[in-house]
């Protein structure tokens, strides 16, 4: 990478579209990489969890079970996704990107006061 971006620690110059020319950008990848990665952790303990806690909650509240057969949680690859109300895939979309907005917002201010972050601190 060209820039002040390629002087980080760790940076082999691996950047073959030259996106990262600039601190800046580079750490917006970084906060991006780090809550795709928060976000893969708790799909892979939210996942199993679900399938082993929905026959229960399900019947504890008198909602139908929702899992697809074999008792798998409703995906692309198990089926069982047309059970699932479209407005609920809305109301997640919705949900998770006011959260995402206030966050980076959060940290802007964050960013103001302490000029000392680090990418990825909370």
């Amino acid at each position: 990478a060209d820039g002040e971006g390629s002087l980080l620690v760790g940076n082999q110059g691996f950047d073959p579209f030259n996106l990262a020319t600039s601190l800046l950008t580079v750490n917006a990848y970084r906060e991006a990489e780090i809550k795709h990665c928060r976000l893969a952790m708790l799909a892979a303990v939210g996942w199993p969890v679900a399938e082993l806690l929905h026959p229960s909650l399900a019947k504890a509240m008198g909602a139908p079970n929702l899992l697809a057969a074999g008792a798998k949680a409703p995906s692309v690859l198990n089926g069982g996704l047309e059970n699932i109300s479209p407005l609920f895939f809305a109301g997640v979309f919705v949900i998770g990107a006011v959260v995402d907005n206030a966050i980076q917002n959060i940290q802007v201010i964050q960013n103001d006061i302490q000029k000392n972050r680090q990418v990825g601190d909370l």
